[in-house]
């Protein structure tokens, strides 16, 4: 038999790191030291018991080495040992998480309520499960996922219940708004690229251009207008000294467009100058040929392709899709735009603006508004953000100076960061903190909201300041109603808040309708207008400066008649509810000690929308017709005005029969509460369906559109 060596016996050594090696013990304390069989029941064995012992204590869960004094001790620190377990766990979740989070230091400028947040994740523990809910849609085989910002989000987390139903009503009121002519069909939606008769196509484009003294007008009107004093991305002369360049007037006064694919396919100069005519020659048809050349531009991906000008052409892109109400359902249709500019932008390091450029440069003002217009999709998509934290310092964003980038780079530093609580894997976000937050940031940055939903403006507003406030009231309510709808039992003050900032978003969309058509009438009386059309009206630009704001307010808002009315376990009875009202608009503060009624909160939203149709407003409304985004909005508010007004007559009726006034809210069975809640689902199919019937024509004419 072969002897053992050194390192065999070593190895065998019942010693290992000074400690003696030894079994699970299962029996508890007691037991044990007394040496008597335990039946090793727990929390209490047997023994225990019958002594009526105060106490039983186990060792066996421990995964902490002892030493036979320690584990034969008459009192292990069961306590100690399962504190170390505690935070070998935290240790290991520290060790998994983001080392930026860890790591960052707060500056100066850091908003109180942030730091808050940021401070509260050392002591929570729970992941995320915000990113649990998602909304999945499913069409032909594929699937679009979207996170708890998005607008189908909310609206399925309580189940999917009529969102199907109300889809397909929402599908044919579009439908049939742009078969009746009410709206126009997208016009940049051009999805080939062009690889053939490519001289044609610059032909086709020559052939579809004013003369050139008018493009000449129109240019010169562009740099004096909103759009580019607003984001200030396009160097005038550089714009002008092209223009001349690549469009010339032949004999016959036509123009011509002097430009090659060949030499010239990394010069986007061609395609910003007819982007900035489609503001205004081409408001409601963009000629085929336009389209083509965009998309040609946008499929322009490789490296010698990546320039200064593709930036500033996409970014224009996203810009005139907002401004014609064309960036689709949750910003679906701009979304791809927005990922190529994000990557353009940080292939030519535009990240490190600071660096690379000037502050007030138009490289530096490209990166702002890429960073802008990535908060913008991302949230409305519910997913994160494209340029991530990691590739540019967000500490750079906030300054203290005056102006329209300042108040961008102060909202973008807020705004971001709220993004990344959101989506943060392996933390909680705590709501009401990121709405306090982003509550004290539009006190301290904006003038009272009472001056912005002014419906009777008497205040001069920079339209600028709107444009940043929209997505900021848009966040605001779109976080009070996530913590409304992920918690029924929410105190008052949350369900105020989202009532509240949502008829404050809806008053700011008509408020600035009436702003913008007030200006351009001004502007009519001093004669300021050209008659040819180059003028780029505000009413136009109130679209802009809005953007998601008002569909996502509506939406987000309606969401919540519906589940009221629907739902029996909320606690409604539109039989006993009374017309009460009386949440104060003229501020930002939030109420927890009022009640208003459900009939008041819908009565007074249609108030809201009901200011246009007054007389006075008619030549607003007969500009407001021409404008798609608004068209849809209205186009909206009505149909769902009409499907609540709808459900509140089926309800009563649902009510009525089952002696809710007489037999008392209080004395409503869980059972009985189901039966109305499926008696009222019933009646609700049952109307979409009939609206979904409904001939174009009595479609219209129902919902009175």
């Amino acid at each position: 038999m072969r002897g053992h060596s050194y390192c065999d016996k070593k190895r065998n050594s019942p010693i290992t790191n000074g400690r003696k090696r030894h079994q699970t013990v299962k029996s508890c304390v007691f037991c044990r030291l007394r040496k008597i069989k335990c039946d090793k029941v727990k929390p209490m064995c047997g023994t225990c018991t019958s002594r009526r012992l105060s106490e039983c204590l186990y060792t066996d869960k421990s995964n902490v080495q002892l030493k036979s004094d320690e584990l034969f001790s008459d009192r292990p620190n069961i306590l100690l040992l399962d504190k170390i377990n505690e935070l070998e766990k935290e240790l290991t979740k520290v060790r998994q998480s983001d080392p930026h989070e860890l790591f960052r230091e707060h500056r100066p400028g850091d908003c109180d309520a942030l730091r808050d947040v940021e401070e509260a994740k050392k002591d929570r523990s729970t992941p995320n499960r915000l990113l649990q809910f998602r909304s999945v849609q499913l069409d032909n085989g594929w699937s679009l996922s979207q996170g708890l910002t998005a607008l189908p989000a909310t609206f399925t987390v309580r189940g999917n219940r009529f969102h199907k139903e109300y889809e397909k009503i929402w599908q044919k009121l579009q439908e049939e708004l742009k078969e009746s002519g009410k709206l126009n069909n997208h016009l940049l939606v051009a999805n080939s690229v062009v690889y053939e008769d490519r001289e044609n196509l610059i032909s086709a484009i020559s052939s579809e251009l004013p003369s050139l003294q008018k493009m000449y007008e129109s240019l010169e009107y562009f740099f004096e207008s909103p759009l580019h004093t607003y984001f200030q991305i396009l160097n005038k002369q550089v714009i002008m000294e092209n223009f001349h360049r690549f469009f010339i007037c032949t004999p016959d006064t036509s123009v011509r467009v002097i430009w090659s694919f060949e030499k010239n396919t990394v010069d986007y100069t061609v395609g910003i100058v007819l982007l900035i005519f489609c503001f205004t020659f081409f408001k409601k048809n963009v000629p085929p040929s336009f389209q083509k050349l965009f998309t040609f531009f946008c499929g322009l991906n490789l490296a010698n392709a990546m320039t200064l000008g593709r930036a500033q052409f996409l970014l224009m892109m996203c810009i005139l899709k907002i401004y014609r109400g064309e960036g689709g359902a949750g910003c679906s249709d701009l979304f791809p735009t927005v990922t190529d500019l994000c990557a353009t932008s940080m292939f030519l390091g535009l990240n490190n603006a600071f660096i690379s450029y000037a502050p007030h440069s138009e490289g530096a003002n490209i990166w702002y508004w890429t960073l802008f217009y990535d908060l913008l999709v991302s949230y409305n998509m519910g997913h994160p953000l494209n340029i991530h934290e990691l590739q540019y310092d967000n500490e750079n964003l906030p300054c203290n100076s005056r102006g329209h980038i300042a108040l961008l780079r102060n909202f973008l530093y807020i705004g971001r960061k709220t993004m990344r609580s959101l989506y943060n894997r392996a933390v909680d976000p705590n709501l009401e903190q990121l709405i306090v937050a982003l509550t004290n940031f539009a006190v301290q940055n904006f003038l009272p909201i009472s001056v912005y939903i002014d419906l009777d403006p008497k205040e001069d507003v920079d339209l600028f300041e709107i444009m940043i406030l929209s997505p900021l009231l848009a966040m605001i309510v779109n976080l009070y109603n996530i913590r409304r709808v992920l918690d029924p039992q929410v105190g008052m003050k949350i369900k105020n808040g989202f009532i509240k900032y949502a008829m404050i978003s809806s008053s700011l969309t008509i408020s600035t309708a009436i702003r913008c058509f007030e200006l351009d009438q001004e502007q009519n009386r001093k004669n300021r207008c050209h008659e040819s059309g180059l003028i780029l009206p505000s009413l136009d630009l109130s679209v802009l400066v809005l953007n998601y704001l008002p569909v996502r307010a509506l939406m987000e808002l309606y969401g919540l008649f519906f589940y009221k009315i629907t739902l029996f376990d909320e606690g409604l009875f539109v039989s006993t509810d009374k017309i009460t009202f009386n949440l104060n608009l003229q501020n930002l503060s939030v109420p927890d000690d009022i009640l208003f009624s459900f009939k008041g909160v819908f009565k007074t939203f249609c108030c809201i929308f009901d200011t246009l149709r007054h007389r006075v407003y008619d030549d607003l409304n007969k500009a407001l017709e021409k404008i798609n985004a608004f068209q849809l909005i209205f186009a909206l508010e009505k149909m769902n005005r009409k499907i609540i007004k709808m459900g509140f007559e089926r309800r009563q009726v649902i009510e009525e029969l089952n002696h809710i006034p007489y037999l008392g809210e209080n004395n409503l069975s869980q059972d009985l509460s189901q039966i109305m809640a499926d008696q009222t689902a019933e009646e609700f199919d049952e109307v979409i369906n009939q609206l979904v019937e409904l001939d174009s024509a009595d479609y219209l004419d129902f919902l009175n559109i």
